[in-house]
């Protein structure tokens, strides 16, 4: 008989945990909250293609839009674009991605159990005397009941604009520390007029998200909806397996310190785990997602870091710097959207740019960044 395994969460990473290890022969029953897999949503859907990949289901008619570049804006004091020749990024419908996954585990034999918060006590008790597994998808919220506290509320809204306010293949990041000074805010195109425009804060964040707004003067002809989540900005969890359950996606932290973006660090992060569970070698788990995530993890926590020391004009001058460098404008060309702190490393080292990074105290904490253990 095979394996049986028990997974806590129905989104994307759970669901691709549910496939992977169907293929390998387990045996999979999925416990979700919500009445319905895709919902509610949470993430704002910009992914790379590479990151669409990882997931095993027709893609086409999940594309939204497609990007092929960045518009940054610093208050009223910077504003740059940088368009690659081909698109760098796409908007997915995430409802409809979640829904695809759904179907393909049940079309290959996963069963799955909506409107449960938790497995049942006894079904647990069950699985681990069969040696199987429970683990853990259940996303941030699970994170936080570990005591984990670098978490952000994010907050989003679709909107319709009476013009064409911002290009059709083109997103804005905005930064004003005046009015947010944890986080940068993301505008980001849709279809014909629509946008998706978005922040997180420890505080207010949809007043925030609002007098952003107001600040960039959108025209806004009606708000289409409002959602909420949760951004991760702290790393991954210092466990990945805790008295017999496995955590896996947003649950282990498995997500981009600067953007909070997981599916693509939580999707490998569900291969890495199926294959550990095949040959039955879980104790290294957390240290083969390590070894593939260390490098970038660590450049990631310096650019928060700096992010949240920075006053605006430091992050002014720095910018002014590095879009004179051919290497800069090379990397927003070229660059991969899933790594993009190992490139940006080699940018760190600009004369110029190091005076400014390095003042007002921060060697000692971008130093201790680098070699803290992840």
């Amino acid at each position: 008989m095979a394996r049986e395994v028990v997974i806590i969460g129905g989104g994307p990473v759970g669901l691709l945990t549910g496939i992977k290890l169907l293929e390998k022969g387990f045996e999979v029953k999925i416990y979700e909250e919500d009445k319905q897999v895709g919902y509610p949503q949470h993430c704002t859907g910009i992914i790379s293609f590479k990151t669409l990949e990882l997931y095993p289901i027709e893609g086409q008619n999940l594309i939204i839009n497609k990007l092929r570049g960045v518009r940054l804006r610093i208050s009223n004091k910077f504003l740059e674009e940088y368009v690659a020749s081909t698109p760098k990024a796409i908007v997915i419908d995430r409802i409809l991605f979640e829904k695809k996954l759904y179907w393909k585990f049940i079309d290959m034999g996963g069963e799955v159990y909506l409107e449960k918060k938790t497995i049942p006590k006894i079904l647990a008790d069950d699985v681990k005397k069969k040696n199987g597994v429970v683990i853990n998808a259940g996303g941030a919220k699970e994170l936080i009941k570990s005591g984990y506290k670098d978490i952000l509320t994010g907050f989003q809204m679709d909107i319709e604009s009476i013009d064409k306010w911002i290009k059709d293949d083109v997103t804005e990041i905005y930064v004003d520390k005046g009015l947010n000074p944890e986080y940068f805010c993301w505008i980001t195109p849709l279809a014909d007029n629509y946008m998706r425009i978005g922040t997180a804060s420890s505080g207010r964040v949809r007043d925030t998200l609002h007098r952003i707004n107001e600040n960039l003067g959108i025209p806004i002809n009606r708000v289409v909806r409002e959602f909420g989540g949760v951004v991760i900005t702290g790393g991954p969890r210092k466990k990945f397996m805790d008295k017999n359950m496995i955590y896996v996606g947003d649950s282990a932290g498995m997500n981009k310190i600067t953007t909070g973006g997981g599916l693509n660090y939580g999707g490998n992060g569900a291969i890495i785990l199926t294959d550990m569970l095949y040959n039955d070698e879980l104790t290294n788990y957390r240290s083969k997602w390590i070894e593939k995530f260390k490098r970038e993890l660590q450049i990631q926590g310096i650019l928060r870091e700096l992010f949240l020391t920075m006053d605006e004009d430091e992050i002014v001058e720095a910018m002014t710097i590095l879009s004179k460098t051919e290497v800069f404008n090379a990397l927003l060309a070229t660059g991969d959207m899933d790594y993009h702190a190992s490139d940006l490393h080699k940018l760190l080292f600009e004369k110029d740019l190091m005076k400014i990074l390095l003042g007002k105290g921060r060697f000692r904490r971008i130093i201790r960044k680098l070699f803290t253990k992840i």
